[in-house]
């Protein structure tokens, strides 16, 4: 699983407020940071082996972002610092999208081990075949388009509608409309269980 912390450099009363709104257990939320307070919390979750995921938008952030297992800058208006030290940079405010870019980076990655174990598997065969003498060369270039083209159609479906539509915006714009709070709650919760997968 894991563990949600809040690193802000906003006073106490500030801090325990948006912590309270997003769902986030004051206790566990550090307030009064400065830089290098961040980046020695992230360096301490490191050194114990927990890896963190540090997400911020500011230059006071930059440190903390580039020393954290994943460094993620948020916001359009993000510091052009902590977009450079971050490993991904996410072009809105929207706390969700966060979690979009979780499912798609994880669905990614098992698409790439995919692309790698299948030519493989295929050569292996290939193999087989040949040194039984039963290969043919049509039976060879079948087997390596049939490959190539599986390889492209499992690369072609990260752009599955799944992860590119706006069914999550529309939602968390509803429970908006509905109260203030509500969004980022949620926006919480949902980033908490994305990440304990």
């Amino acid at each position: 699983g894991c563990q949600p912390v809040m690193l802000t450099g906003d006073a106490e009363d500030a801090g325990k407020s948006v912590a309270v709104a997003t769902g986030l257990d004051p206790e566990l939320c550090h307030f009064s940071m400065h830089p290098e307070d961040k980046l020695m919390w992230v360096h301490e979750q490191e050194s114990a082996g927990r890896p963190a995921l540090m997400l911020g938008d500011g230059i006071n952030d930059s440190t903390a972002l580039a020393t954290a297992t994943v460094g993620a800058a948020m916001g359009e208006t993000s510091a052009a610092l902590a977009a450079n030290s971050a490993d991904v940079v996410l072009m809105t405010d929207k706390l969700q999208r966060l979690t979009q870019c979780i499912r798609l980076c994880r669905y990614a990655i098992c698409i790439e081990r995919l692309n790698i174990f299948l030519p493989c598997l295929v050569k292996v065969i290939e193999v087989g075949f040949a040194l039984s003498g039963h290969l043919q060369l049509w039976m060879a270039i079948v087997a390596d388009l049939g490959t190539l083209m599986l390889v492209l159609v499992l690369g072609l479906s990260v752009l599955s509608r799944r992860f590119w539509t706006e069914k999550d915006s529309q939602e968390y714009s509803a429970i908006e409309s509905e109260t203030g709070s509500s969004e980022t709650e949620s926006s919480s919760q949902t980033l908490q269980n994305e990440l304990s997968v």
